[in-house]
């Protein structure tokens, strides 16, 4: 009878995840087909998907402005030409992008075909690399029914965090499948696409370091060298593209950026992770450099667990999902879309704790359990009055308690396993004398 009951509610939850996500993809689609996805505008205001950002990288990549890529005008021209002029929307307004210089080479591959062609791309080239992700990092360990990789992709899928990457066009779905490509060979030990998923990672470089600090702790010397190997490459070729003079000068860059709001389209306190408290307390040059501290912080903590876990068995993929949710609750530059990560979180579900304390084993299960909620949460927390403004409350008081129950059970397992070798030690002593 619990069986039964328990097939009925995994149904029935599997036909509201899909129920939300076909609603969300349908209105997405009907946006896109009426021209309002890319490009929008009401009330005088103009509204225009990040996926535009990333595809007039590309085009800049391309131009032989190239060197300039940092340069607000030439940014801004690029933006016109691209679609504001096909829209019959002109501004004068700077539109900054700050990405990192690897996205221009990276980004060169959608900028050779039309934007209303690259865009589809964009996206079925997402779902599919999270596909081939899922496959590989949900079996790392005990191998799971079909059933449930669906369930778990699904769940993902239907995600308010996960639909707005979709909204907005951003890379998320390509940041997903690069962790779970990252767990995947991690744990599997294949150090060489280990390292070279990191380098990938760097993409946004605020979630390389974080995935940097396993392989520099755990002395993955092939991997720490497929890494520099990677990224050296992707520098090189950013540098011969758009100068070495704008990979040196871009941290500078960024800083400038973040501290000042006329060139910003939202500012810290749009965003999902601690910085948005800073922001909400300081003024944004100041809630900018307190939230590199903490970031710095974040990189200590993640740094320190990996650390004490370094010789003890302790499954590896737990220690990434905390490493996961430190960075989303530390990195200074954390919005709603970047939530998408917590899917890597999924392999963690199905677990069966053994030889744990009962808060270990509590913790597992409130861990799973809040993380099976977490698609309708989203949804409930954008749907409340407050809306957009309290949502960045949600989403990191939700992270913490995931990250509280995480930790919950990573060190149970310690202190189970000093208990039982310390029984051991006595029956040993016992049948001694």
């Amino acid at each position: 009878m619990k069986k039964f009951i328990g097939i009925a509610v995994i149904g029935l939850y599997s036909i509201l995840l899909l129920q939300i996500f076909v609603n969300s993809v349908s209105q997405l689609s009907t946006m896109y087909q009426q021209h309002q996805l890319l490009i929008s505008s009401a009330n005088g205001i103009i509204s225009f998907s990040d996926f535009v950002r990333y595809y007039a990288c590309g085009k800049i990549a391309l131009s032989p402005e190239a060197h300039k890529c940092y340069d607000a005008a030439v940014q801004l021209k690029y933006f016109n030409e691209i679609i504001f002029e096909r829209a019959g929307l002109l501004i004068g307004r700077p539109i900054i992008t700050h990405y990192t210089p690897i996205v221009y080479p990276l980004t060169i591959p959608i900028a050779l075909a039309p934007i209303n062609q690259a865009f589809p791309i964009w996206i079925v080239g997402g779902f599919a690399a999270v596909a081939a992700g899922f496959s590989l990092a949900l079996n790392t360990g005990k191998q799971r029914p079909v059933w449930f990789s669906l369930l778990a992709v699904l769940g993902v899928a239907a995600t308010f965090p996960t639909i707005i990457s979709l909204r907005m066009g951003q890379p998320s779905w390509f940041i997903l499948a690069t962790e779970c490509l990252y767990l995947w060979a991690f744990v599997r030990n294949r150090q060489n696409i280990c390292g070279a998923s990191v380098a990938l990672l760097c993409f946004k470089p605020h979630y390389g370091l974080y995935f940097l600090l396993p392989l520099v702790i755990k002395k993955k010397l092939p991997a720490l060298c497929s890494f520099a190997v990677t990224l050296g490459l992707l520098l090189l070729a950013a540098g011969l593209i758009i100068g070495i003079e704008n990979i040196i000068n871009y941290p500078r860059f960024v800083v400038d950026t973040e501290s000042n709001l006329s060139l910003l389209n939202y500012g810290g306190d749009k965003m999902v992770s601690l910085r948005f408290l800073c922001s909400r307390i300081f003024a944004e040059a100041l809630a900018v450099k307190i939230s590199l501290g903490i970031s710095l912080a974040g990189l200590v903590s993640a740094g320190a667990l990996w650390w004490k876990f370094r010789l003890c068995n302790v499954h590896e993929r737990w220690l990434i999902g905390c490493t996961v949710l430190i960075c989303l609750l530390t990195s200074p530059h954390i919005y709603v879309y970047d939530l998408a990560m917590l899917g890597v979180l999924a392999v963690l579900l199905g677990e069966n704790p053994v030889a744990r304390t009962s808060a270990g084993r509590l913790g597992c299960k409130l861990f799973q359990t809040l993380l099976i909620l977490y698609p309708i949460v989203s949804w409930i927390g954008i749907m409340l009055p407050s809306g957009n403004t309290g949502f960045p409350f949600i989403a990191v008081t939700y992270n913490v308690l995931l990250l509280v129950c995480a930790l919950t059970y990573v060190f149970s397992g310690t202190k189970a396993r000093a208990q039982k070798l310390q029984s051991s030690s006595m029956i040993s002593a016992g049948s001694a004398l």
